[in-house]
């Protein structure tokens, strides 16, 4: 059994949604988001890093590879215990809503 991630692969894999989610929420035309708008979208993400440790290698590499939120999201998706047995994703790696004008 592969070793459980480790704090910097989380923080690493962290690092990489807020990236993506910052990218996703900003027009390629609009200046670079400032240091509060990126911290509005890497806060609710550190909450996950307790619960990053317990993922897969498998799933971490894929995460790292994601070029999308939605392909992040559906790297770390899980089945659910309840008796839909729907694919739910962690907290934290939904995409966000773009930016107000």
């Amino acid at each position: 059994m592969a070793p459980a991630l480790t704090v910097v692969e989380c923080e690493h894999l962290i690092a990489h949604a807020v990236d993506l989610a910052v990218r996703e929420r900003t027009p390629p035309t609009d200046p670079a988001p400032s240091d509060a708008e990126t911290a509005k979208v890497d806060e609710p993400l550190r909450s996950y890093t307790a619960e990053c440790g317990s993922l897969t290698r498998e799933s971490y590499r894929c995460g790292m590879d994601a070029t999308t939120l939605a392909a992040l999201s559906a790297c770390h998706a899980t089945f659910s215990s309840s008796t839909s047995n729907s694919r739910v994703a962690p907290p934290g790696i939904t995409p966000l809503a773009p930016r107000s004008p």
